[in-house]
Protein backbone atom coordinates (compact mmCIF):
# COMPACT_ATOMS: atom_id res chain seq x y z
CA UNK A 1 0.00 0.00 0.00
CA UNK A 2 2.58 2.22 0.86
CA UNK A 3 4.75 1.76 -2.44
CA UNK A 4 1.57 2.50 -4.19
CA UNK A 5 1.04 5.28 -2.41
CA UNK A 6 4.76 6.38 -3.48
CA UNK A 7 4.23 6.09 -6.60
CA UNK A 8 1.14 7.77 -7.35
CA UNK A 9 2.93 10.65 -5.03
CA UNK A 10 5.59 10.58 -7.96
CA UNK A 11 3.40 10.76 -10.98
CA UNK A 12 1.51 14.19 -8.96
CA UNK A 13 4.85 15.45 -8.73
CA UNK A 14 6.42 14.51 -12.08
CA UNK A 15 3.02 15.92 -14.02
CA UNK A 16 3.49 18.98 -11.86
CA UNK A 17 7.12 19.67 -13.15
CA UNK A 18 5.94 19.17 -16.62
CA UNK A 19 3.43 21.48 -16.42
CA UNK A 20 5.17 24.31 -15.03
CA UNK A 21 7.28 23.46 -17.89
CA UNK A 22 5.09 23.46 -20.33
CA UNK A 23 3.38 27.01 -18.56
CA UNK A 24 6.96 28.27 -18.49
CA UNK A 25 7.39 27.58 -22.87
CA UNK A 26 3.88 28.84 -23.26
CA UNK A 27 4.33 32.30 -21.61
CA UNK A 28 8.23 32.91 -23.42
CA UNK A 29 6.50 31.54 -26.79
CA UNK A 30 3.69 34.56 -25.64
CA UNK A 31 6.16 37.52 -24.43
CA UNK A 32 7.87 36.49 -27.79
CA UNK A 33 5.32 36.96 -30.24
CA UNK A 34 4.39 40.21 -28.49
CA UNK A 35 7.69 41.47 -28.63
CA UNK A 36 8.21 40.64 -32.42
CA UNK A 37 4.77 42.64 -33.19
CA UNK A 38 5.36 45.06 -30.83
CA UNK A 39 8.80 46.00 -31.06
CA UNK A 40 11.18 44.12 -33.48
CA UNK A 41 8.74 44.64 -36.42
CA UNK A 42 9.83 48.24 -36.34
CA UNK A 43 13.42 47.32 -36.76
CA UNK A 44 15.46 47.78 -40.01
CA UNK A 45 15.67 43.63 -40.42
CA UNK A 46 12.06 43.04 -40.17
CA UNK A 47 11.24 45.73 -41.77
CA UNK A 48 13.18 44.86 -44.85
CA UNK A 49 11.49 41.44 -44.26
CA UNK A 50 7.79 42.75 -44.01
CA UNK A 51 8.19 44.93 -47.46
CA UNK A 52 10.13 41.97 -49.31
CA UNK A 53 6.74 39.80 -48.63
CA UNK A 54 4.52 42.49 -50.62
CA UNK A 55 6.64 42.62 -53.63
CA UNK A 56 8.46 39.06 -53.89
CA UNK A 57 6.34 38.01 -56.13
CA UNK A 58 6.99 40.53 -58.97
CA UNK A 59 10.37 40.70 -57.81
CA UNK A 60 12.60 39.86 -60.97
CA UNK A 61 16.25 41.58 -59.69
CA UNK A 62 17.34 40.75 -56.38
CA UNK A 63 20.07 42.65 -54.32
CA UNK A 64 21.55 40.88 -51.59
CA UNK A 65 24.74 41.14 -49.05
CA UNK A 66 25.66 43.64 -45.93
CA UNK A 67 25.37 47.14 -45.13
CA UNK A 68 27.24 48.21 -48.33
CA UNK A 69 24.17 46.74 -50.60
CA UNK A 70 21.74 48.39 -47.50
CA UNK A 71 22.69 51.74 -48.46
CA UNK A 72 24.40 51.78 -51.81
CA UNK A 73 21.38 50.41 -53.64
CA UNK A 74 18.31 52.36 -54.02
CA UNK A 75 15.89 50.26 -56.16
CA UNK A 76 13.50 53.17 -56.78
CA UNK A 77 15.17 53.58 -59.88
CA UNK A 78 15.23 50.02 -61.39
CA UNK A 79 12.06 47.99 -62.27
CA UNK A 80 11.02 44.96 -60.24
CA UNK A 81 13.96 44.91 -58.06
CA UNK A 82 14.66 44.85 -54.42
CA UNK A 83 17.44 45.67 -51.91
CA UNK A 84 16.81 42.57 -49.75
CA UNK A 85 20.54 43.50 -48.19
CA UNK A 86 20.58 43.68 -44.08
CA UNK A 87 23.79 45.10 -41.78
CA UNK A 88 26.37 42.95 -41.34
CA UNK A 89 25.27 40.17 -42.92
CA UNK A 90 27.57 37.47 -44.99
CA UNK A 91 27.70 34.72 -47.57
CA UNK A 92 26.54 32.11 -44.68
CA UNK A 93 22.77 34.32 -44.24
CA UNK A 94 22.75 34.84 -47.75
CA UNK A 95 22.96 31.47 -48.73
CA UNK A 96 20.55 30.37 -46.39
CA UNK A 97 17.91 32.86 -47.57
CA UNK A 98 18.43 32.79 -50.96
CA UNK A 99 17.72 29.02 -50.72
CA UNK A 100 14.76 29.72 -48.62
CA UNK A 101 13.23 31.58 -51.55
CA UNK A 102 14.17 29.56 -54.21
CA UNK A 103 13.70 26.23 -52.89
CA UNK A 104 11.28 26.90 -50.15
CA UNK A 105 9.01 28.65 -52.07
CA UNK A 106 9.57 28.62 -55.56
CA UNK A 107 10.41 32.51 -56.18
CA UNK A 108 11.05 33.19 -60.26
CA UNK A 109 14.02 35.35 -59.65
CA UNK A 110 16.03 36.02 -63.12
CA UNK A 111 18.87 37.93 -61.71
CA UNK A 112 21.00 37.94 -57.96
CA UNK A 113 23.28 41.03 -57.20
CA UNK A 114 26.00 40.10 -54.86
CA UNK A 115 28.74 42.00 -53.07
CA UNK A 116 32.33 41.31 -53.57
CA UNK A 117 34.32 43.63 -51.72
CA UNK A 118 37.80 42.96 -49.91
CA UNK A 119 35.85 42.46 -46.19
CA UNK A 120 33.21 39.69 -47.85
CA UNK A 121 35.39 36.81 -47.10
CA UNK A 122 36.45 37.84 -43.74
CA UNK A 123 35.69 35.83 -40.89
CA UNK A 124 35.23 38.88 -38.36
CA UNK A 125 31.63 38.16 -38.49
CA UNK A 126 30.71 34.72 -38.71
CA UNK A 127 32.35 34.02 -35.37
CA UNK A 128 29.02 35.25 -33.67
CA UNK A 129 25.39 35.16 -34.89
CA UNK A 130 23.08 38.23 -33.93
CA UNK A 131 19.44 38.67 -34.68
CA UNK A 132 18.96 35.22 -34.18
CA UNK A 133 14.78 35.61 -34.04
CA UNK A 134 15.08 36.70 -37.18
CA UNK A 135 17.52 34.77 -39.07
CA UNK A 136 15.87 31.31 -37.60
CA UNK A 137 13.48 31.36 -40.16
CA UNK A 138 16.11 30.71 -42.87
CA UNK A 139 19.30 29.41 -41.22
CA UNK A 140 20.38 25.67 -40.48
CA UNK A 141 21.79 25.85 -37.58
CA UNK A 142 22.60 21.82 -36.92
CA UNK A 143 23.89 22.21 -40.74
CA UNK A 144 25.94 24.88 -39.70
CA UNK A 145 27.32 23.76 -36.61
CA UNK A 146 28.97 21.00 -38.17
CA UNK A 147 30.31 22.85 -40.35
CA UNK A 148 32.28 25.13 -38.44
CA UNK A 149 32.82 22.08 -35.70
CA UNK A 150 31.23 24.34 -32.80
CA UNK A 151 28.28 22.36 -31.86
CA UNK A 152 27.19 24.03 -28.55
CA UNK A 153 28.06 27.63 -29.74
CA UNK A 154 25.58 27.59 -32.38
CA UNK A 155 23.21 25.68 -31.10
CA UNK A 156 22.91 28.35 -28.43
CA UNK A 157 22.49 30.92 -31.12
CA UNK A 158 19.48 28.82 -32.26
CA UNK A 159 17.69 29.02 -28.80
CA UNK A 160 18.59 32.43 -28.77
CA UNK A 161 15.98 33.17 -31.58
CA UNK A 162 13.57 31.67 -28.90
CA UNK A 163 14.34 34.23 -26.37
CA UNK A 164 13.84 37.86 -28.52
CA UNK A 165 12.79 39.75 -25.65
CA UNK A 166 16.24 39.21 -23.57
CA UNK A 167 18.38 40.95 -25.76
CA UNK A 168 16.31 43.67 -27.11
CA UNK A 169 17.54 46.66 -24.90
CA UNK A 170 18.51 48.66 -28.11
CA UNK A 171 15.39 47.86 -30.23
CA UNK A 172 13.23 48.74 -27.17
CA UNK A 173 15.11 52.06 -26.68
CA UNK A 174 14.69 53.30 -30.25
CA UNK A 175 10.67 52.02 -30.57
CA UNK A 176 10.03 54.38 -27.19
CA UNK A 177 12.16 57.18 -28.32
CA UNK A 178 10.27 57.28 -31.92
CA UNK A 179 14.29 57.30 -33.29
CA UNK A 180 14.12 54.04 -35.64
CA UNK A 181 15.06 54.48 -38.90
CA UNK A 182 13.08 53.64 -42.11
CA UNK A 183 13.73 51.25 -45.06
CA UNK A 184 12.28 52.09 -48.39
CA UNK A 185 12.33 49.02 -50.71
CA UNK A 186 15.06 47.59 -48.78
CA UNK A 187 17.03 50.78 -49.05
CA UNK A 188 18.31 52.73 -45.83
CA UNK A 189 19.02 56.28 -46.70
CA UNK A 190 21.70 57.71 -45.26
CA UNK A 191 21.53 61.69 -45.00
CA UNK A 192 24.84 62.78 -43.76
CA UNK A 193 27.77 63.72 -45.65
CA UNK A 194 31.61 63.05 -45.15
CA UNK A 195 32.73 65.94 -47.10
CA UNK A 196 33.84 68.35 -44.15
CA UNK A 197 35.78 65.60 -42.70
CA UNK A 198 39.23 66.46 -41.87
CA UNK A 199 41.77 64.43 -43.84
CA UNK A 200 43.40 63.01 -40.86
CA UNK A 201 40.37 62.30 -39.36
CA UNK A 202 39.37 59.99 -42.40
CA UNK A 203 42.12 58.13 -42.50
CA UNK A 204 41.58 57.33 -38.73
CA UNK A 205 38.65 56.64 -39.07
CA UNK A 206 39.52 54.63 -42.42
CA UNK A 207 42.21 52.51 -40.04
CA UNK A 208 39.58 51.74 -37.32
CA UNK A 209 37.42 50.34 -39.63
CA UNK A 210 40.07 48.10 -41.88
CA UNK A 211 40.79 46.92 -38.15
CA UNK A 212 37.20 45.66 -37.28
CA UNK A 213 36.80 44.46 -40.93
CA UNK A 214 39.98 42.91 -41.88
CA UNK A 215 42.48 43.78 -38.64
CA UNK A 216 42.84 39.74 -36.98
CA UNK A 217 40.48 38.05 -38.79
CA UNK A 218 41.89 35.86 -41.77
CA UNK A 219 40.17 37.35 -44.94
CA UNK A 220 39.63 33.84 -47.13
CA UNK A 221 37.41 32.26 -44.33
CA UNK A 222 37.16 28.30 -44.96
CA UNK A 223 33.20 28.61 -43.84
CA UNK A 224 32.31 31.65 -45.77
CA UNK A 225 33.92 29.89 -48.82
CA UNK A 226 32.46 27.16 -48.72
CA UNK A 227 28.66 28.79 -48.42
CA UNK A 228 29.92 31.07 -51.19
CA UNK A 229 30.21 28.30 -53.67
CA UNK A 230 26.58 26.56 -52.57
CA UNK A 231 25.56 29.99 -53.03
CA UNK A 232 26.84 29.93 -56.34
CA UNK A 233 25.78 26.17 -57.37
CA UNK A 234 22.30 27.42 -56.20
CA UNK A 235 21.99 30.10 -58.69
CA UNK A 236 23.44 27.47 -61.54
CA UNK A 237 20.98 25.04 -60.51
CA UNK A 238 18.21 27.76 -60.86
CA UNK A 239 19.53 29.60 -63.70
CA UNK A 240 19.94 32.74 -62.27
CA UNK A 241 22.43 35.56 -63.57
CA UNK A 242 24.99 35.88 -61.13
CA UNK A 243 26.38 39.61 -61.00
CA UNK A 244 28.50 40.31 -58.51
CA UNK A 245 29.92 43.96 -57.19
CA UNK A 246 32.98 45.89 -55.63
CA UNK A 247 30.83 48.42 -54.19
CA UNK A 248 32.05 52.01 -53.80
CA UNK A 249 34.32 53.17 -51.23
CA UNK A 250 36.76 56.17 -50.20
CA UNK A 251 40.52 56.12 -50.96
CA UNK A 252 41.24 56.27 -47.65
CA UNK A 253 39.14 53.21 -46.80
CA UNK A 254 41.11 51.16 -50.01
CA UNK A 255 44.39 51.98 -49.04
CA UNK A 256 44.33 50.98 -45.20
CA UNK A 257 42.37 47.93 -46.36
CA UNK A 258 44.96 46.81 -49.38
CA UNK A 259 47.71 46.79 -46.84
CA UNK A 260 45.44 43.62 -45.37
CA UNK A 261 44.34 42.10 -48.70
CA UNK A 262 46.59 41.56 -51.33
CA UNK A 263 44.46 42.90 -53.84
CA UNK A 264 45.00 41.28 -57.15
CA UNK A 265 45.80 37.85 -55.99
CA UNK A 266 42.48 38.03 -53.68
CA UNK A 267 40.04 38.38 -56.81
CA UNK A 268 42.14 36.63 -59.11
CA UNK A 269 41.00 33.73 -56.77
CA UNK A 270 37.47 35.04 -56.51
CA UNK A 271 37.24 35.25 -60.22
CA UNK A 272 38.60 31.64 -60.54
CA UNK A 273 35.96 30.22 -57.86
CA UNK A 274 33.07 31.88 -59.64
CA UNK A 275 34.32 30.99 -63.25
CA UNK A 276 33.65 27.22 -62.06
CA UNK A 277 30.01 28.14 -61.93
CA UNK A 278 30.18 30.71 -64.34
CA UNK A 279 31.22 31.34 -67.94
CA UNK A 280 32.84 34.75 -68.24
CA UNK A 281 31.47 36.03 -65.25
CA UNK A 282 29.61 39.11 -64.36
CA UNK A 283 32.16 41.24 -62.13
CA UNK A 284 31.50 44.87 -62.29
CA UNK A 285 33.96 47.17 -59.90
CA UNK A 286 33.03 50.39 -58.41
CA UNK A 287 35.81 50.32 -56.16
CA UNK A 288 37.54 53.85 -56.83
CA UNK A 289 34.28 55.40 -58.23
CA UNK A 290 33.82 58.24 -56.14
CA UNK A 291 37.24 58.62 -54.55
CA UNK A 292 37.29 62.15 -55.45
CA UNK A 293 33.48 62.86 -54.22
CA UNK A 294 33.01 62.52 -50.35
CA UNK A 295 30.39 64.05 -50.04
CA UNK A 296 28.40 60.99 -51.94
CA UNK A 297 29.64 59.53 -48.41
CA UNK A 298 28.22 58.82 -44.88
CA UNK A 299 31.65 57.28 -43.75
CA UNK A 300 34.28 56.03 -45.14
CA UNK A 301 33.11 53.01 -46.87
CA UNK A 302 29.11 53.61 -47.31
CA UNK A 303 27.70 55.92 -49.61
CA UNK A 304 24.89 58.33 -48.35
CA UNK A 305 21.62 59.08 -49.97
CA UNK A 306 23.18 61.84 -52.63
CA UNK A 307 25.77 58.81 -54.00
CA UNK A 308 22.55 55.95 -53.87
CA UNK A 309 20.59 58.63 -55.68
CA UNK A 310 24.12 58.99 -58.22
CA UNK A 311 24.95 55.21 -58.20
CA UNK A 312 21.53 53.27 -58.44
CA UNK A 313 21.14 54.48 -62.19
CA UNK A 314 24.53 54.09 -63.54
CA UNK A 315 24.43 50.10 -61.90
CA UNK A 316 20.78 49.49 -63.16
CA UNK A 317 21.89 50.57 -66.81
CA UNK A 318 25.09 48.43 -66.06
CA UNK A 319 23.17 45.35 -65.39
CA UNK A 320 20.61 46.01 -67.98
CA UNK A 321 23.71 46.22 -70.27
CA UNK A 322 24.47 42.44 -69.22
CA UNK A 323 21.04 40.82 -69.60
CA UNK A 324 19.44 41.74 -66.79
CA UNK A 325 15.46 41.59 -66.94
CA UNK A 326 13.14 43.74 -65.28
Amino acid sequence: MRNSNNTFGRKIRINRILLFISGLIIINQICNLIYTDVILSQSLLYQGEEQFQQVKHDVTVLFMGDSHTRTGVNPIYMENAYNFASSGEHYIQTFYKLQYYLEGEGLNINTVVLPLDMHSFSGYRTDEFKDNDYWRKYVDYFELAQEKEEFWSFISFRLEGELAYWHGANETKNFLSKKGKKLNGGFLSKKNSFQKTKHQNITKLAKFRVRIHLGKQEYFDDVLLIYFKRLLELCRKHEINAVFIRYPVTREYFQVAKINVPEEQYYSNLKVIIEDYFENPAILDYHDFYWDQLYFFSDVDHLNMYGAEDFSPILWQDLIDLGARP
